[in-house]
């Protein structure tokens, strides 16, 4: 019988609606048919999908982030004591924290007020889509966390590379709690005469981090 893994209830809760991997994939993955894990590997794409979320720092996915209160390396630039001003080179840099940013026909998905009031791209701000590094020309103040952006960032097809260890991560959660449905994962040693078989169980479950820090450490976020 399948022993599903314990995870921890904090994890579940930090897991995305949208996920790295579909559960479709996992199963091909796993060579598994039939209806029979689907709950439990729903449950294991979700924690692995938070689990590399929580490694590189970001969410890869694509979502749209509303509200998000930007602050400055150096906090406390009042507003009522410097006045905005425009400038030919930017003055000061904040990080949004997920990216990259999304564009449609060229547009960037993303906005930017301080107060409520619209601050004005290419003129009070330009937005690094790649890397999410938000140049301000203007300078309002971050004092009060009235500095605020919305924008949509993310992957909307996710990188073939990242789908990889994703499925690994799901492959060894999986085989740590017993045998497969294929009863080949696990599989140390096999007897032709009089058969026999030894199955292992994977001790370090988050081992598919380690093993894939090259890969990973291309989107772990960038900081200014």
């Amino acid at each position: 019988m399948k022993v599903g893994l314990v995870l921890d209830n904090k994890c579940f809760n930090s897991i995305s609606n949208n996920m790295l991997i579909t559960v479709a994939e996992a199963k091909s993955f796993l060579q598994i048919t039939g209806t029979t894990y689907d709950t439990l590997i729903t449950g294991y794409c979700g924690y692995i999908t938070a689990e590399i979320n929580t490694y590189i720092g970001r969410t890869i996915e694509s979502a749209t982030y509303t509200g998000e209160v930007l602050e400055y390396e150096s906090a406390n630039f009042d507003l009522d004591e410097n006045t905005p001003f425009d400038l030919a080179s930017p003055q000061r840099t904040v990080q949004l924290k997920n990216y990259p940013i999304a564009t449609v026909s060229g547009v960037v998905q993303a906005s930017i007020s301080y107060d409520g009031v619209a601050l004005i791209p290419d003129d009070d701000y330009k937005i690094d889509v790649n890397n999410g590094t938000v140049y301000f020309y203007a300078t309002p103040s971050d004092y009060q966390r009235k500095l605020l952006a919305t924008y949509t960032a993310g992957y909307s097809t996710v990188p073939d590379d990242l789908k990889l260890v994703a499925l690994m991560g799901v492959k060894d959660l999986f085989r740590s709690g017993g045998v497969t449905a294929q009863g080949d994962l696990n599989v140390t040693s096999k007897s032709v005469g009089d058969f026999s078989v030894n199955y292992s169980q994977v001790q370090n479950t988050k081992a598919y981090l380690e093993d894939n820090k090259g890969i990973l450490s291309k989107y772990i976020k960038v900081g200014i």
